[in-house]
Formats: C-alpha cells, sequence, structure tokens
C-alpha cells in the first residue's frame, strides 16, 4: 500500500473503533460491542448487549438505564429458580475495580421496551448508562441479527418485568 493509502485506512479503523467503544473522559469506565438484537415487526420489546469495562480502582454500580427511542429500558439478569429459567430485573449492577461485566445472551442483558417507533435490522439505538454519582454515558448500539446467540424458543416469554 503507498503512502497515500494510509489515511483513509487509519481514519477507517478509528471510525470502526469509537462505534465499538465509548469511555468517559477520565477513563476509568469503558463500553465494548454494544449492539442490539433484530426483533420482528411490531415487537414490544428488544434485547441490547454490551461489556462494561472499569478501568479504576473503585467499584463503580450501574443505576438506570434509558434510550430515547424505547419507553423503557431495564437491565435483567438470566437465573434459575426452581429448575427453570427466569429473566429478573436488577435495580443495579456493580461493575468491580478493575473488572468488567458482560451483557450478553443468556446473562445479564438490556431489554428495550415498547420501541416509540419501528428498528430495522442495521439502524442504531442510542442507549444512555448511568453509574452512581457520574453524568450519563451514551452509546451508540447497531441493530444486528443474532440467532446463533438467541436464548432457547420462547425464554423472554418468562420476564418477571416487575410492572
Amino acid at each position: 500500500m503507498t503512502n497515500r493509502g494510509w489515511p483513509k485506512v487509519l481514519g477507517l479503523l478509528a471510525g470502526i473503533m469509537f462505534i465499538q467503544s465509548v469511555a468517559w473522559a477520565d477513563g476509568s469506565i469503558s463500553i465494548e460491542n454494544p449492539w442490539v438484537r433484530d426483533a420482528p415487526p411490531h415487537a414490544e420489546m428488544s434485547a441490547g448487549y454490551l461489556t462494561i469495562l472499569n478501568h479504576s480502582g473503585k467499584t463503580q454500580t450501574l443505576t438506570s438505564v434509558s434510550s430515547p427511542q424505547f419507553q423503557k429500558v431495564e437491565a435483567h439478569k438470566t437465573v434459575m429458580v426452581n429448575g427453570q429459567v427466569r429473566m429478573l430485573r436488577e435495580d443495579k449492577v456493580t461493575v468491580p475495580a478493575h473488572g468488567s461485566v458482560e451483557f450478553k445472551p443468556g446473562g445479564y442483558h438490556l431489554m428495550l421496551i415498547h420501541p416509540l417507533h419501528e428498528l430495522k435490522l442495521g439502524d442504531r439505538v442510542e442507549i444512555h448508562l448511568q453509574f452512581k454519582g457520574t453524568q450519563p454515558l451514551t452509546v451508540d448500539a447497531q441493530i444486528r441479527e443474532a440467532a446463533e446467540e438467541m436464548p432457547p424458543h420462547g425464554m423472554h416469554k418468562m420476564h418477571d418485568m416487575n410492572m
């Protein structure tokens, strides 16, 4: 590759890294690989996934999540209760010092409830993560297919939404 091609390649890589990773200005928290699972038309909810990395020496606590594209967003966790898989709302999620928490199918995940308009594959979803004692951190998550990563059929019917 000639030297003239490098600026384009570097610009493209920088753009990809921005989409895949967002951090607080002080670098203590970063978010990697945010994405939202594609849902059928007129679905009342979808799921969001990401990884929260805590680069600081103190525990960080996620206290709320929101999106201007959904009426409500909640953090949930998949658990076994009396031999059955259940999805339970988590009012807060603790991220240990120098640790991380992964939101993925079958574990922690974001429930994006009642979209305000129809979203389709490839669209972007703005998600605001509020940590205790800080300004919200905003991430941009792309809607992607995830057939190979989805929980077993019907699993999301078992949400304990506490509504």
